[in-house]
């Protein structure tokens, strides 16, 4: 699956996940049962839009897709708004940072 330089009028055709809430989207069910609700994005395609509130995030469900956006073209894909507000809760060392010269194996 190609997705670098897919146009964002292509994200219109993602599935939304199930359940959402009006202005809360599916940040209740990530709240009370955050496995339950990822592990349930399966059936709904290897590319899912999920609302946590009125920000929109899409999450990758397949492990080639999965590979392909972590791998193959990690450079091309921000991370948004939701990893810049969780970095200071989380620190920069977590698996969303960027990598930083002199760092070579870790992530920062």
């Amino acid at each position: 699956m190609t997705l670098a330089g897919t146009p964002a009028a292509d994200l219109t055709s993602v599935p939304v996940a199930p359940g959402g809430i009006p202005l809360l989207g599916h940040a209740l069910s990530l709240w009370r049962e955050p496995l339950g609700f990822l592990t349930s994005l399966r059936g709904s395609g290897d590319l899912v839009r999920v609302n946590l509130g009125t920000l929109p995030m899409y999450v990758a469900t397949s492990a080639d897709l999965v590979h392909e956006v972590t791998v193959r073209q990690a450079r091309s894909f921000e991370k948004g708004r939701f990893f810049d507000r969780l970095r200071p809760l989380a620190g920069s060392r977590t698996p969303t940072g960027r990598c930083t010269a002199g760092t070579a194996g870790t992530v920062g």
